[in-house]
């Protein structure tokens, strides 16, 4: 779909952009100027299904705030699982990025949230290619509005709109550390922390509730074009909170964001604890408070159902049907109203309620499950705890993303009670790349071969000494255990090596970890002596696993190195295993790797049993064999 998806990157009639008049005079596009880049509302295509005689595709003059997603475009720009098949959709993608960057950024407030959007002329309000006034802050061409598309009520007038982007722009920033993204959504979160969420006392402690309408004030301070550098700050634009409400999956979301920022902060620099805490603590009143049988929900005090019987506008001498009111009795007729021409909604068991409401003056109140709600509560909750969860009785741990869901654990990790605080010792995340399993994003992309050396928060091993070749004493036959491999780096030439392991016990006995180490066997090739190894996630914790790179006393032919795992905690269960365990190391001068030629190197991206990998216990050889 990557090639179709940039049908939201065109206006809606392929208009050029950008145009004088902003009006239906304006010329067609051709080649790529009726791009704007950006994902617009909505595209759409169709034709004739009996005949094949005609068909249509259409997109949106507008793009909002709320349907760019930069994590989608990075993905589609970068990832070879995910990126286009044609000769320009990955560049597309890549500029559809840098795009929605800059839009964010032209359109962020003064606090922080980030307003409506940008059209071509002024279409919303008008409904018709017209102008914008004169003066109105352009985008590449597109002109600024506060609301895109709808406005009754305002489209950005919905709190929800924040939290779902900008989740997306914190996932993007902790998979990158792009800089102007984490600028961006640095600031929002200050605006998220000071001003969304209001805590008050609940039926079991402490509850809350989140912004729930916003309204806008001024406008982007001028036009922008993207290659001129970054959009100046908006010291004139302002958003407001209108009221509060209790949207459990619009409050999960939000808590989400912050989740993926405070861990992103650890990542590439120093840790938001407030970030972090925050987002524990509205999940964890959420849960003390609204959690029931069929999920975390709240009641809503609908007022809106009060304009069931507004009139919905057919022009004069217009008629026709819809599915569940046809012919003799045609529903769509000038005068119809919202509810006449669903007449379906009277039989709901609960529509009588929302007459008498109506009838009273009131504003009815629902307690609904929305799936969409419910998936953000249990996604927030699920990140919050691989980032930062205390596992088991180890110390607590900050990880990337669930395990594969095949993986057995060692032990099950038991959330702590909902009123429990989380320890002050907890850590930072790890500055290292998300695992190839994440099934939120894409599957991580290696730096380029000449990428520079990480931030310094990174612990970069120290030069490697040379080791005597003493004979390993070899295994017994007695050992249960045995190594499972697959490879992670997809292009064997780069500047990483990136295997993972698991450890098998075939016995039926538990057996510690303290007792075991692994060795992967490769040559090193050019470049520095010295190594930075990572421990990008494992179902055990990356704080029970140790690892160093070893130069050997006399190479041979198809290793002079291996990278050594071994074990401070944990036990493997009888007939169970390790979970995944996904290392990666590089040379500190970031030189390339011909890992072709290398023992332990293997092509299958699946775990397998792999006797080039070689295992330890107690220092003797238990499994595989050496080069």
């Amino acid at each position: 779909m990557g090639d179709y998806l940039r049908y939201a990157m065109a206006e809606k009639s392929f208009k050029a952009i950008p145009c004088a008049t902003m009006s239906g005079s304006c010329p067609g596009g051709s080649g790529k100027n009726s791009l704007h880049y950006l994902v617009s509302w909505y595209y759409a295509w169709g034709g004739d299904a009996a005949a094949g005689s005609w068909s249509w595709r259409i997109g949106d003059y507008a793009a909002h705030m709320g349907y760019q997603n930069p994590m989608a475009a990075y993905a589609l720009s970068t990832d070879a699982n995910f990126k286009p098949k044609s000769a320009s959709g990955a560049t597309d993608w890549a500029t559809g990025l840098s795009r929605e960057l800059d839009f964010y950024q032209w359109l962020q407030s003064a606090e922080g949230a980030i307003a409506g959007g940008a059209e071509f002329g002024q279409v919303s309000s008008t409904g018709s290619y017209t102008a914008a006034p004169a003066g109105t802050p352009k985008f590449n061409g597109l002109t600024y509005v506060a609301n895109p598309v709808y406005l009754d009520p305002g489209s950005n007038t919905w709190f929800g709109f924040q939290a779902w982007s900008m989740q997306r722009l914190a996932e993007y920033y902790y998979r990158t550390g792009n800089a102007q993204a984490g600028a961006i959504i640095t600031k929002w979160a200050s605006w998220v922390k000071s001003s969304v969420f209001k805590f008050a006392a609940g039926t079991n402690g402490e509850d809350v509730t989140v912004a729930s309408t916003i309204g806008w004030s001024g406008a982007p301070v001028g036009d922008f074009n993207s290659g001129s550098g970054q959009p100046a700050a908006n010291p004139g634009l302002h958003v407001s909170i209108v009221n509060f409400g209790a949207d459990m999956g619009t409050m999960a979301s939000a808590a989400n964001a912050l989740t993926w920022y405070a861990a992103a902060t650890g990542k590439w620099g120093t840790l938001d604890t407030a970030a972090r805490d925050l987002a524990k603590r509205v999940l964890d009143d959420q849960w003390n408070n609204h959690h029931e049988a069929k999920g975390v929900t709240a009641p809503e005090a609908r007022a809106d159902y009060s304009r069931f019987h507004d009139p919905v506008y057919i022009p004069a001498g217009m008629s026709g049907t819809t599915p569940k009111c046809t012919a003799p009795v045609d529903c769509l007729v000038p005068g119809a109203t919202f509810k006449s021409i669903r007449p379906q909604y009277a039989n709901d068991v609960d529509y009588a309620r929302v007459e008498a409401a109506i009838a009273a003056g009131t504003a009815p109140v629902f307690t609904f499950h929305r799936f969409w709600g419910q998936t953000d509560v249990a996604m927030a909750n699920a990140f919050w705890g691989d980032m930062f969860e205390t596992c088991g009785t180890g110390t607590a741990v900050p990880t990337n993303t669930k395990p594969p869901a095949s993986n057995t654990p060692i032990a099950t990790a038991t959330k702590p009670p909902a009123t429990a605080t989380q320890p002050a010792t907890i850590q930072p995340p790890t500055n290292t790349k998300p695992p190839v399993t994440n099934t939120v994003g894409p599957s991580p992309t290696k730096p380029p071969a000449t990428a520079t050396k990480p931030p310094v928060t990174n612990t970069t091993v120290p030069p490697t000494t040379v080791k005597t070749n003493t004979p390993v004493p070899t295994s017994s036959g007695s050992s249960t255990l045995k190594v499972q491999y697959f490879n992670a780096d997809t292009v064997p030439g780069d500047n990483q090596i990136k295997p993972h392991f698991q450890i098998v016990n075939t016995g039926a006995s538990a057996v510690s970890l303290t007792t075991v180490k692994l060795r992967y066997w490769f040559t090193s090739e050019a470049g520095a002596t010295t190594y930075s190894t990572w421990c990008d996630w494992a179902n055990i914790g990356c704080a029970n696993i140790a690892q160093s790179v070893v130069l050997m006393g006399t190479p041979k032919a198809t290793a002079d190195h291996y990278l050594e795992v071994s074990f401070t905690g944990g036990s493997v269960a009888a007939g169970g295993n390790t979970g995944e365990i996904q290392s990666r190391f590089n040379k500190t001068d970031w030189t390339n790797f011909t890992e072709t030629n290398d023992y332990s190197y293997g092509t299958n991206t699946t775990f397998a049993d792999k006797t080039t990998v070689t295992l330890y216990v107690n220092g003797a050889l238990a499994w595989g064999t050496e080069p």
